[in-house]
């Protein structure tokens, strides 16, 4: 994502995709996979498209950004 390519992910990857972010496919859908990687083949403008707004919704998860939620969950341990 951060690169800026289409990614392809199931629901209960754990991915921070959104569905205009990313393509969801059913878990274990073989098929469903096919499909997605076929559309993102040959749909160029969908592709650079999906591109773009997965680069856009990763850029705030940079270092700082887990750096600070990690030191907010440490006081929240701490008190």
């Amino acid at each position: 994502m951060a690169t800026g390519l289409p990614c392809i992910f199931t629901k209960n990857s754990g991915s921070l995709a959104t569905n205009d972010s990313a393509v969801f496919v059913p878990i274990r859908s073989s098929n469903a996979i096919a499909k997605a990687i076929t559309a993102l083949r040959s749909d160029v403008n969908y592709r650079n498209t999906l591109g773009k707004k997965a680069r856009k919704a990763i850029q705030k998860f940079t270092w700082k950004h887990y750096q600070n939620n990690l030191i907010d969950n440490c006081f929240v341990l701490i008190d």
